[in-house]
């Protein structure tokens, strides 16, 4: 059995490269790649390890992605057998000033790497950029906790399982003096690559920037990686280098890509490499871009191996002999889950060993294999209360198992991936103001169906994802308030308020019928035959009503808009003078609290912003600036990052003149938009373009642009939100259409194209939208 790959590195992409470096080199190596995949097949992996960017900033990284885009497409590999660590060109310098230079013992690192996240999390904002392409290009991979390098994996191939190991050599890279400086962590090494072997990896790979020559000297990676990893992958030096290194710590092959790109004045070079794993050896095959008169290509490069003549200057390579793997390890028992409590998700290995459990076990009994897992992932998230970290970890593994699931399941296990879905969009978020539940039951969400589907479809619902939200809540039996609200919601959303009325008509007949409950207690809630759920009668009541002025406003009805806002703002105020219960520690891990005493301050939030919103579109700011930062008053802390108060009341302040305040929320409201995954706010992206557009006026109305914002660019963020999919509803577009053409009223010439083009991508954006359909 063979295994092949070819490995890049150092490529530096970024605004300085020249057109005529891009096209001699980087083309001819892709027609290269393509070339030897229709001679020898399309390799198993491509590496890259790391210097993807020049200054760790977005522009890099759109070149980065075009050109992978096109790489694995010329190898005709899928982009999730690209592996890619980070360099220290993939560092933002400008983030790294004032971050701590280096550490000095071994106790220091382990606490550095393992008990100091916030430490860490400073180190991490310099790699934002680099993290977002990778999220970007390879989004079915999960980064590894606390880390900007992905789960190490162990990936079959053949009969072969082969272990695939990300390492961040470039945490402390900062600057020239990086030599003897730099930390991987010799604990965060030998824990993950433990988990390759009890996983069953048969052989590891592992992936760096740096030589072993720029850890700093109390440094011990480099033992753990010679005795642990047959084979070490790496570049920065821009030089082809091979070792074969035998010592007392152990022996591996390590290799040296050299530089896949700088320029068609200097050496390029890549290795493609065959592993014979029964043979016990490598063979590289190293090529390098030549220009000549006769040619510009890439050729094998017979100064590597000079020796190796014979054998057309590729040179085979031992490896140690191959450990045996337990039957344990290759074949992971399936009766009994690999983790006894909560703490073992602080563990390296923790996801890789549910994910190597969780096939064979979901396929022997799937309702056991899930009750497994769901009660797992409450005992996580209790303690995320304390540690809201770990909720990281369960939407990795929600993410991580989706894929294990059959497509065709049996009726009493259709809910099966609904429940792993709603772990990986975030089971434990704070959306309680959309559907008013105290809690999630861990045994409703296993047993009942129904119960699932509703609570994902508030989670499509505040993700901005209406048809999907609709299609699930239209499926929840009837006579459950939550799932109308929700259809109500969606229906208005995609445009259709009359459809979105009858739904909030029917909520406010069925709970006008609750009245002999006192003011503030639970009203049943069917989801299903065999579970109640609880809602609040007057957070529903308050958020329907809102979304009755919200329609009576597009309809133009003003009077019944005041109406229903001001009996809203009634019911959301009885809801916050009454003490709302709280799930007690003492339940255990049976149910899953959800903020629900925070509800009634973001349902006031709410409110007062629709209210606002309705002064803002008629055109009185100073109603709508009173009611915005009332809204943004109630958010208090943050429940959640939302931008909207935010963008209008930066607009307002703008049309008053007030380029200061404008600037500030313009900032902010931006920053919340980025801090918002298109996973769970859809609108996200469009709200960021028109935060941008502000805050390009105001740069332009002051006269002076800020160095840092030259890659904000409003047009493109706007293409990225309309390209999404599935497409942004009616009622977003619209409301970001409203607010371009009052930013059109004091935009200054010099940005009079751009606001011109974003309201016709906008007007067209409106069309489509329009024309989906319910």
């Amino acid at each position: 059995m063979t295994v092949r790959w070819l490995h890049v590195s150092d490529f530096h992409f970024g605004t300085g490269m020249s057109g005529y470096g891009m096209t001699n080199v980087l083309k001819t190596l892709l027609r290269t790649v393509r070339e030897r995949r229709q001679l020898e097949g399309p390799p198993d992996f491509v590496f890259a390890t790391g210097d993807l960017g020049n200054r760790g900033q977005a522009a890099d990284y759109e070149l980065c992605e075009t050109f992978f885009a096109r790489l694995v497409e010329a190898a005709g590999v899928d982009p999730s057998r690209l592996w890619i660590v980070p360099g220290n060109h993939d560092v933002d310098r400008r983030l790294a000033r004032g971050a701590v230079r280096t550490l000095s013992t071994p106790q220091e690192a382990d606490e550095w790497f393992f008990d100091e996240p916030a430490n860490r999390a400073f180190h991490i904002a310099k790699f934002a950029e680099y993290r977002r392409f990778a999220q970007r290009f390879l989004p079915g991979r999960q980064f590894a906790p606390g880390d900007v390098v992905h789960l190490p994996e162990v990936v079959s191939v053949g009969g072969s399982r082969i272990g695939v190991l990300p390492l961040n050599s470039s945490w402390f890279s900062c600057g020239d003096d990086d030599l003897q400086n730099l930390w991987i962590g010799s604990r965060l090494v030998r824990e993950r690559t433990e988990a390759l072997r009890a996983a069953g990896a048969e052989l590891i790979i592992a992936l760096l920037h740096h030589p072993y020559s720029f850890l700093h000297e109390n440094e011990g990676a480099e033992s753990w990686l010679r005795q642990e990893c047959d084979i070490v992958l790496r570049g920065h030096l821009h030089t082809t280098d091979v070792k074969y290194v035998v010592s007392a710590d152990g022996h591996s092959l390590e290799i040296a890509a050299g530089a896949s790109y700088q320029g068609p004045a200097q050496p390029c070079s890549a290795f493609y490499c065959e592993l014979d794993i029964a043979a016990g050896q490598v063979t590289l095959d190293p090529i390098s871009y030549v220009e000549k008169a006769a040619a510009h290509t890439w050729v094998r490069d017979s100064t590597i191996f000079p020796d190796a003549a014979a054998d057309d200057y590729r040179k085979r390579f031992p490896l140690r002999e191959r450990r045996a793997v337990s039957a344990a390890a290759a074949s992971p028992a399936v009766a009994t889950f690999p983790h006894t409590d909560w703490t073992a998700v602080n563990h390296v290995g923790w996801l890789m060993q549910i994910d190597a459990w969780f096939p064979d076990a979901y396929r022997r009994d799937p309702s056991g294999a899930m009750r497994q897992i769901a009660s797992h992932a409450f005992q996580i998230l209790v303690q995320a209360r304390r540690q809201p970290n770990l909720a990281n970890s369960v939407i990795d593994m929600g993410t991580a198992l989706l894929r294990h699931i059959p497509a065709d399941l049996p009726t009493q296990q259709s809910h099966h991936p609904t429940v792993l879905q709603l772990l990986s969009l975030g089971i434990h978020h704070r959306l309680s103001h959309l559907f008013m539940l105290p809690e999630v039951q861990l045994n409703a969400l296993l047993d009942v169906p129904d119960y699932s589907r509703l609570l994902r479809s508030t989670r499509h619902l505040a993700a901005g994802e209406y048809l999907a939200a609709h299609t699930l809540a239209n499926q929840v039996g009837p006579g459950c308030c939550v799932a109308s609200f929700v259809m109500g919601q969606s229906a208005r959303k995609r445009g259709f308020p009359y459809e979105a009325d009858a739904s909030f008509k029917d909520i406010i007949l069925h709970l006008d019928h609750m009245d002999s409950l006192p003011t503030g207690k639970s009203i049943p809630c069917n989801a299903g035959d065999k579970v109640q759920c609880l809602c609040n009668p007057d957070l529903l009541r308050a958020s329907v009503l809102r979304a009755r002025g919200v329609i009576a406003r597009q309809l133009g009805d003003d009077d019944d808009a005041e109406r229903y806002f001001a009996a809203a703002t009634e019911a959301a105020e009885a809801a916050r003078s009454v003490p709302q219960p709280l799930p007690q520690d003492g339940e255990g891990d049976q149910t899953l609290p959800t903020g629900y005493d925070e509800a009634p301050q973001r349902v006031l939030a709410d409110v007062h912003y629709s209210h606002g919103y309705y002064w803002y579109v008629r055109g009185d700011l100073d109603r709508a600036e009173v009611l915005f930062r009332k809204a943004i008053h109630r958010l208090g802390n943050g429940l959640e990052p939302w931008d909207s108060p935010f963008t209008r009341l930066a607009i307002v302040r703008l049309l008053k003149g007030d380029l200061r305040e404008a600037n500030q929320l313009a900032y902010t409201a931006r920053d919340l938009c980025v801090r918002s995954s298109v996973q769970a706010n859809r609108e996200a992206p469009l709200s960021q373009s028109v935060c941008s557009l502000t805050i390009r006026i105001l740069e332009a109305l002051n006269g002076h642009r800020e160095p840092a914002n030259r890659s904000i660019s409003p047009e493109k963020e706007l293409d990225q939100a309309i390209a999404l999919h599935p497409p942004l509803g009616l009622g977003p577009v619209e409301c970001h259409y409203a607010d371009v053409e009052l930013l059109q009223t004091v935009a200054p010439e010099s940005c009079r194209a751009l606001v011109e083009s974003m309201l016709a991508k906008l007007d067209c954006a409106t069309d489509d939208a329009r024309g989906a359909g319910p």
